[in-house]
């Protein structure tokens, strides 16, 4: 799957937390921690999973201010990956 990022700038993104779910039911959990260049400006990241709808609830951690949370609902399939967009949070 991919995450769109390219809202923050080069460098901003510290960390981001990945919380994956089907109904009540976790599928993965990834937090994903970035050097002083912090988070590439999209991540690409592998989720094991039967096609079908998928949530996602990500928190973006900055760096010099608060971190910000957003919910995705992603279409899970073989053949292409699943994208979510990050939106761009108030500075």
């Amino acid at each position: 799957m991919e995450i769109d990022l390219t809202q923050a700038l080069p460098g901003e993104l510290a960390e981001v937390d990945l919380t994956f779910r089907r109904g009540d039911a976790l599928l993965a959990r990834k937090d994903l921690q970035f050097g002083k260049e912090g988070a590439p400006q999209v991540l690409h990241e592998e989720l094991q999973s039967l096609p079908g709808e998928a949530q996602l609830q990500a928190e973006l951690v900055y760096r010099g201010r608060p971190a910000a949370r957003f919910d995705a609902t992603l279409q899970l399939a073989g053949e292409a990956p699943a994208r979510a967009i990050a939106p761009a949070f108030a500075k």
